[in-house]
């Protein structure tokens, strides 16, 4: 009887553990890679000085420029319970205590994709000079395909 007993914990156990299965671990499923343009508008105060992007002279300020960069788009997956997506954010007492109910919710599996975008090559140097002022650089870090507007305020010397 003893042996009985110990064997049906054994097996309970065994069957909670399995009902509160956790979430598997995320699978890279594929991935799409293209590049991005993004304007970039360059101002200064004062206005009208040369500006370089990157050390290549693109004129005088303001200007408006386009500018590309590489961008993947990546999909990520994995499998879920029910059970675990209510436990997400219990405490352990809570938990506990609202085992019967998300131990059922457990047994229902589904799966849960996730975007990640990733961009490449976006960090630029813009550099600002203008006679009788400091020139001042400032890195920019594109992401996304907003406009993106760059000021810059010259120090007199």
């Amino acid at each position: 009887m003893v042996s009985l007993v110990s064997s049906m914990r054994v097996f309970a156990l065994a069957g909670a553990l399995l009902l509160t299965g956790c979430q598997s671990q995320w699978i890279f499923q594929h991935k799409v890679d293209n590049l991005i343009t993004t304007d970039v508008l360059i101002q200064s105060d004062p206005a009208g000085g040369s500006i370089q992007w990157d050390n290549v002279g693109i004129g005088r300020t303001p200007v408006r420029l386009p500018v590309e960069y590489n961008h993947s788009e990546q999909l990520w997956s994995r499998q879920n319970n029910y059970g675990a997506s209510m436990r997400k954010d219990m405490g352990a007492i809570v938990t506990v205590l609202t085992f019967p109910v998300w131990a059922i919710a457990s047994i229902g599996h589904f799966n849960e994709d996730r975007r990640r975008h990733v961009y490449g090559n976006n960090r630029f140097t813009v550099k600002v000079e203008k006679t009788g002022y400091t020139p001042t650089e400032r890195v920019v870090k594109l992401e996304g395909e907003d406009e993106v507007s760059v000021s810059v305020r010259l120090k007199p010397r």
